[in-house]
């Protein structure tokens, strides 16, 4: 994987992965850069090229602008998910891409419950 689509790959982890699917460009950009250790610039370059491409689109919510999964995206069914058992053997359902290692209510996971789970079921 060269460093455009690693750079790619973790900006689309953030936007699917947040709240609504939004996330505000500079956050975006600030932690990517930070993640990775690459320059601000770079990964401006690589957001430009995936809103180009409409991977994700601009928005505006008063009185903030967002990048986020343009809904046509949406529609298109469910994207890769896998089971994942935390530390204490819990099962949580989550987007393929998860890092077991790390909090998986923060990365967008959903914990799996006898009676049932849905989204609102997070952590």
């Amino acid at each position: 994987m060269n460093q455009s689509e690693q750079i790619s790959k973790e900006i689309m982890a953030m936007v699917t992965t947040a709240k609504n699917q939004r996330q505000r460009p500079y956050s975006v950009v600030r932690a990517v850069s930070d993640n990775l250790g690459i320059s601000i610039f770079r990964v401006k370059k690589v957001l430009e090229h995936l809103l180009k491409k409409r991977k994700l689109v601009f928005t505006y919510r008063d009185p903030c602008s967002f990048v986020e999964i343009p809904i046509n995206d949406m529609s298109r069914g469910s994207h890769p998910m896998k089971v994942v058992e935390d530390e204490e053997g819990n099962p949580w359902i989550c987007d393929h891409y998860v890092d077991p290692s790390k909090n998986l209510a923060e990365q967008g996971c959903w914990q799996l419950h006898e009676e049932g789970a849905s989204r609102n079921d997070q952590g």
